[in-house]
């Protein structure tokens, strides 16, 4: 049995054709394109930070990443002590 006979129904035995129409039943219900594809995005509520409290902050040479207030910059500095506010 060819890879196209699994698509396309081939006449032949009953065998054949039952195991096509299996087969085709298991590929259809298998393959759902747009179940679950296309879905939506939650909107929760805004963090209490805004972009006036936002410091970016280079952990080590390749590292950056953002935090809300000094206190958080104090602990990152005791885990990466090279750490250094950019903006």
């Amino acid at each position: 049995m060819t890879d196209n006979s699994v698509i396309a129904p081939v006449a032949g035995t009953i065998v054949d054709s039952t195991i096509n129409q299996i087969l085709n039943r298991f590929v259809v219900n298998r393959y759902k394109p747009h179940s679950k594809m296309i879905t939506k995005k939650k909107k929760g509520p805004k963090g209490e930070h805004d972009s006036a409290t936002r410091i970016k902050v280079q952990l080590d040479h390749k590292t950056m990443m953002i935090v809300h207030s000094m206190q958080a910059f104090k602990m990152w500095k005791k885990r990466y002590p090279l750490a250094r506010v950019i903006a």
